[in-house]
């Protein structure tokens, strides 16, 4: 059964800033504000998100992740 799965978190593969890039790059070509929002709150939960202010993107703190649990949301009900 699906609910037999482990949970993916893809934060735990975000181990470097090359994977990081490769991912955003990804993300970039669907060419989905959605999707490049939740993709950006991946990233900042990754690197942590002091380390995202200390590189001087501004980014409204709750907003990449408010998108991304919408977009999971909208997916897991897709499955039910």
């Amino acid at each position: 059964m699906i609910s037999d799965l482990p949970e993916f978190d893809i934060t735990e593969h975000l181990d470097s800033d090359e994977a990081m890039a490769e991912y955003l790059t990804l993300v970039l070509a669907e060419n989905d504000p959605a999707l490049l929002a939740a993709a950006l709150g991946d990233v900042a939960k990754a690197r942590g998100m002091t380390a995202i202010a200390q590189m001087g993107i501004s980014v409204h703190r709750d907003r990449p992740f408010r998108h991304r649990d919408r977009r999971i949301r909208e997916r897991d009900r897709r499955f039910r």
